[in-house]
């Protein structure tokens, strides 16, 4: 209800700046010109409406991605979501040992097993996002083999298997 309202109050000026546009051209087909510029009106603000929320959505959910810096790591666990996606797409931990893993990234861990390790990440800055998520290392035969960010919920996800 409040969408239509929103794209209504839109039309009206829109409207009445097609209106001044066409006004001046003349329309063979003889019908009024107030009527002709109704649809293409509220076409546009739709089509408006509709880039705003894509704006906002594109907007609100951008963080800067940096390198990863064992200092900052350690010293920001708030923001350490900004050094995840360096993480997990230069395999920096792939075929490291546990002890490795625990000397790189620190022993404040949240979550733990045989066959993989949590690491707090902070909340990734997303629409309607105020979970915390977790960088997911998993090893296999004692060296890591995945590296994946996980959601607030990763317990309850497959992504958190029993060791073989």
């Amino acid at each position: 209800m409040i969408n239509a309202l929103i794209i209504a109050m839109m039309t009206v000026p829109i409207y009445i700046v097609y209106l001044g546009i066409l006004g001046k051209e003349k329309i063979r087909s003889g019908k009024p010109t107030k009527y002709i510029v109704i649809i293409p009106s509220l076409l546009t603000s739709i089509a408006i409406y509709v880039g705003a929320i894509v704006f906002w959505f594109f907007l609100t959910s951008y963080y800067p991605k940096i390198e990863f810096d064992k200092i900052n790591w350690r010293l920001n666990p708030e923001s350490r979501y900004e050094m995840s996606t360096d993480i997990i797409n230069s395999n920096i931990l792939l075929g490291r040992s546990r002890k490795e893993i625990v000397e790189l990234l620190g022993v404040n861990f949240v979550d733990n097993s045989e066959c993989y390790l949590a690491y707090y990440l902070g909340s990734i800055p997303l629409p309607l996002n105020m979970e915390p998520d977790y960088l997911g290392i998993y090893f296999e035969n004692g060296s890591v083999t995945k590296v994946v960010q996980l959601h607030a919920q990763f317990k309850d996800s497959s992504l958190v298997s029993t060791c073989p």
